[in-house]
This record gives structure tokens, sequence and C-alpha cells, in this order.
């Protein structure tokens, strides 16, 4: 239990502290707002300690098993066997396009599972464009009102499940010399290590402001500068990319 966090309800208002960070979450216009602690004190809240939802044994346990199934992941990169050979771009395209949907429901399904377990609600689940690359998402706008620790395993939530499907996946490739499980894992391998770098609004990317303890402002100059350099190297990155794609069609 950390003895830094703090909660209120106040009329239509539920107020969360950790530490010198208040956000209070209006219920009604469902809109988050940073306070400061002079704030807090001349609104004459009275606050009750929370318990956080998960122990230090069991946040250290979450990491390292991640950290683990992350190193499985890269060797799996990198394995070669006699066996993965003989199958054709078309089968590959079209068994790609049957587990992809699946995987990435199951990933989305690790953000909501620990978001839940912290007693929080999705907002929504849908589809946008990541600066110019098309993904899907599971808005949870409530991990406002969650501690560091809180948001950190939520924002791994949907890697760690990645990791244990496609984990079980190249292994029953390799138990069952199946070609496709092997190379539909090493594809997909690539997905989860993509995902866990800190950009382009991965989930990598709000682990780490997470355990900065830092907001993502809408405003880019009322960023911190960690926010607005990993956002200008986003946007170095989707303009060397659409250079390499239109010079490589």
């Amino acid at each position: 239990m950390s003895k830094n966090l703090k909660t209120s309800e106040y009329q239509n208002y539920e107020i969360f502290g950790e530490d010198d960070l208040y956000i209070i979450k209006d219920k009604v216009r469902k809109k988050y707002y940073k306070l400061d602690y002079s704030d807090v004190l001349s609104m004459g809240v009275i606050f009750k300690d929370r318990e956080e939802k998960i122990s230090n044994f069991n946040y250290i346990f979450f990491v390292c098993s991640i950290i683990a199934l992350e190193i499985v992941n890269v060797l799996i990169l990198f394995y070669s066997h006699e066996e993965v050979v003989g199958i054709t771009r078309d089968d590959f395209i079209k068994y790609l396009l049957i587990y992809f949907p699946f995987f990435i429901y199951f990933h989305e399904l690790g953000h909501i599972t620990f978001f839940k377990y912290f007693g929080r609600r999705v907002d929504k689940i849908g589809f946008k464009l990541n600066y110019i690359f098309p993904s899907f998402y599971v808005r949870m706008n409530d991990t406002y009102m969650l501690s560091k620790k809180e948001k950190i395993v939520v924002h791994l939530g949907g890697i760690f499940f990645s990791l244990i499907l496609n984990n079980i996946m190249f292994t029953l490739g390799v138990c069952l010399k199946c070609t496709i499980l092997i190379y539909l894992a090493k594809y997909m391998a690539i997905d989860i290590l993509y995902n866990s770098i800190p950009l382009m609004n991965s989930d990598g990317y709000k682990v780490i402001i997470a355990t900065r303890g830092v907001l993502e402002a809408k405003s880019f100059n009322e960023n911190s500068m960690l926010v607005k350099v990993i956002k200008l190297c986003n946007i170095i990155f989707v303009i060397l990319y659409t250079v390499w794609f239109i010079f490589n069609i």
C-alpha cells in the first residue's frame, strides 16, 4: 500500500492525488484537470488514503515476467530451422489476415483486463490513424485516476497478453513442425518489439511517460521536454517513412 495515494468524492467530482500531483475528474462532462496543491487546499477537500491495488512484489514480478517474455520474443526473431521453408507469400498473407484480428483483440483485451481489475471502465474501443498509420485503440481516460504503478501495468497489459499468445503460437509451431505458425510468430514478434519502443503513441511510449509521472497535453507547447522530443522524433520518422515508401512503390 502506498501512503501517498489519496482520493475524495466532491459533489460531481472525483479527485485523486499521488504525492504532489492531483487530478480532478468531472463526472458529468467526463473531463480531467490537473490541480496544484494550493488549489486542493482552497477547496477544503477532505481526502482519505487509497490502497494501491497491486503490491510491490506483484508489480516487480509482473515487470520481470514481461522482460523475460520480451527476451524470448527476440530469440523467436532469430530462430532458424530447416522446417521454416516452403511457404508462399500468398499463403502467409492469407493466414496473417486470419491471425492478425485475433492478435489485436487479445492485445486490447490485456489492457482492458488490467484496467477493469483496477476498478475502471473503458470509454471507447475504436479505430484511428496514428499519424499516418492505421491502428486500433482502447480509450481509457480513467488512467488519470490510477497510480503510477497501476498506469504502467495497464499500459503493459497489452504487450503482456501479446507476448503470451505469440510465445504459445511459436511453441506450437515448433512442436507440431507447422511452418505457418512459426512464420506468424516471427512476424508478430516484430510488431510486439515495435510497440515496446517509445514512439508513435505506442504502449512503450505510454509506459515511459507514466514512469516519469508526466501528463500528455493536447497542445504541443504545454508538454514536458520528454514528450516534445518524442513527438518530434515521431514526425521525423513519419517523414522518412513516407519518403521511403514513395520511392519504393
